[in-house]
């Protein structure tokens, strides 16, 4: 997720941590121990074989893109300001992200920081922004709390004001609990967060209301979230491998602890992830079909720069019973995407004048500010907007 504001913001970590270069990484427990994940696609290496730029990997907003139903979320408050995360379409109205993007200030409470009438669902489907529609309502996963021990409840759900086009992806959920296979499923990243490669990290003032990005990387062990959360099985973890083979930290934890390692998928396919990619999907392709894994929600600093080789992201797994009963049931209030529509007799009422509203499209965005700490010990200091 990132945040845009009209005045200088800069938010700071609340430790001020030495950030350990990879090389150092695996001596470094105490880092390991301090560091904290952090709420969040970055391409390899530009000067890598084979070669790849952050251009390589966007998808073409057309109509026939397996992708379409990935939109990008706009939230805007008075207090926050304005702020960017990816969504995924489970059902015509429906919208599925991380709740950390609708609980921003995460005091702990999980309580929503923005009215539904202030998010809109960006469709990208057939060109730029073709379809923006705004929310209806607004709901995090009931046991969500904010970062910490409530990792694994990092879902929100979207539900729309009106119906996405009949043409548009609409995204089966995977539910075999013996998915995924760490260090052989391959998951497919989408997202409309900062580009970047792993020699730079990721480049402030890059993220795009429009642009999404798409990617693979392996699904790794996610035992050393066990820090973290008491319920790190209800998560997925991976890694940000170099091309060159060399181990990144989380490697470096597995292998000392007899757990399966991974490898780059291919300096032109691996991707890490990068602020505005929170709350995309983590697909899996199941009988040549894109399936929900899970919703990408953490990226834990461990390179610099950050969003570099060796940076750890990770997510929530849809199929624990926890979650998917929550978007079941919720799935299960809605009219069936088979349903045909229903066509309600006209009524005769009399003209109603209502005051004039102003066009949303009319109103200037604020002057952008992202300020946003990705990395411990590092705070961030940009003025742009999403291009």
């Amino acid at each position: 997720m990132i945040h845009l504001h009209s005045m200088v913001v800069v938010m700071a970590t609340t430790a001020i941590l030495g950030v350990p270069t990879l090389t150092e990484a695996a001596t470094l427990e105490q880092e390991w121990n301090e560091l904290k994940p952090r709420p969040l696609i970055v391409t390899g290496d530009p000067d890598g074989s084979p070669s790849v730029t952050p251009n390589d990997l966007i998808d073409p907003n057309t109509p026939n893109s397996p992708y379409g139903g990935v939109g990008s979320l706009r939230l805007f408050s008075d207090q926050l300001g304005t702020s960017l995360c990816t969504g995924s379409a489970i059902h015509p109205l429906l919208i599925l992200t991380a709740a950390h993007c609708l609980d921003s200030q995460d005091n702990q409470d999980g309580s929503i920081d923005y009215s539904a009438q202030n998010v809109t669902f960006n469709l990208n489907f057939d060109g730029d922004l073709s379809h923006t529609i705004p929310a209806e309502s607004l709901a995090v996963h009931p046991d969500w709390l904010g970062f910490g021990q409530t990792l694994a409840s990092d879902l929100a759900l979207v539900t729309l004001s009106e119906a996405l086009p009949e043409t548009v992806p609409i995204y089966e959920i995977i539910r075999d609990p013996l998915l995924p296979i760490f260090g052989e499923s391959e998951m497919t990243l989408v997202g409309y967060g900062q580009q970047g490669d792993g020699i730079q990290g990721h480049q402030t003032g890059t993220s795009s209301w429009t642009t999404k990005r798409v990617g693979y990387n392996l699904v790794d062990d996610p035992a050393r979230l066990s820090q973290w959360s008491d319920q790190y099985e209800e998560m997925f973890l991976f890694d940000f491998d170099s091309p060159d083979g060399e181990l990144t930290a989380l490697d470096q934890w597995n292998q000392s602890n007899s757990r399966v390692i991974t490898a780059s998928v291919g300096n032109d396919r691996e991707v890490g992830i990068a602020p505005g990619d929170s709350g995309g999907p983590s697909f899996l392709t199941i009988d040549d079909q894109l399936q929900l894994l899970g919703v990408t929600s953490v990226s834990i600093p461990f390179s610099s720069p950050a969003g570099s080789f060796g940076t750890v992201g990770g997510g929530v797994l849809l199929s624990p019973k926890d979650q998917l009963s929550w978007i079941e049931t919720a799935l299960s209030s809605l009219p069936s995407i088979n349903d045909p529509p229903v066509n309600d007799p006209p009524v005769n009422d009399p003209p109603v004048n209502d005051p004039p509203v102003n066009d949303p499209q009319s109103v200037p965005e604020p002057g952008l500010l992202l300020g946003l700490s990705a990395i411990a010990g590092f705070s961030y200091l940009i003025k742009n907007k999403p291009q």
